[in-house]
């Protein structure tokens, strides 16, 4: 009976880390859309010239 506790303690550990993982790909993933955005609107405003 003990192990079996056990053993689902460790399956819910395994699916928190698998989510982290993933929460931390989406970070990733708006950082660069972030940062993208951030240099077209760098050259839209140096290619209109309206700095």
């Amino acid at each position: 009976m003990r192990r079996s506790r056990s053993r689902i303690n460790q399956e819910t550990v395994d699916e928190e880390d698998r989510e982290d993982g993933q929460a931390w790909g989406d970070i990733f993933a708006i950082t660069c859309i972030k940062t993208m955005a951030v240099f077209v609107v760098i050259a839209f405003y140096y290619l209109t010239g309206l700095y």
